[in-house]
């Protein structure tokens, strides 16, 4: 049985499996800005926009939570809050969240904490390369 549990937790890590997030807890954000145009309709649908203080919110389509806020900033989205969990946060996590870090700026540091506890990540990204480590 444990060597089934080892496997399962291996194939989700490599991405072979839907997997979804509990809570997603960002630890440190600095300068952390993603290139608007990774934020496809498909993904993410329209965003609200302040055009007063040009805040902008994404709200993601792929997952029961997610959402990314911050303000509009010369073709970048600096980043303020971000906010992923529930049905659909591990197909984000894996799938969509590749692609919409690409040439991310900044340092965007969280844990994340895998379906009822199995597993716990520490995610790091800096400048648009990704690094996570078991906890």
């Amino acid at each position: 049985m444990m060597i089934f549990l080892q496997q399962f937790i291996k194939n989700i890590k490599n991405k072979n499996m839907s997997y979804n997030l509990d809570n997603f807890k960002v630890k440190e954000l600095e300068n952390f800005r993603i290139p608007v145009k990774n934020f496809t309709k498909k993904d993410f649908g329209k965003p609200k926009i302040d055009l007063e203080t040009n805040e902008i919110e994404f709200e993601s389509k792929m997952s029961e939570i997610g959402e990314i806020k911050g303000k509009l900033v010369d073709g970048f989205v600096e980043v303020k809050k971000i906010n992923i969990y529930g049905d659909g946060s591990g197909y984000f996590m894996n799938t969509v969240g590749d692609e919409l870090l690409k040439n991310s700026t900044g340092t965007l540091v969280a844990t994340l904490v895998w379906e009822d506890g199995d597993s716990v990540e520490r995610l790091t990204i800096i400048d648009g390369i990704e690094k996570r480590e078991e906890l």
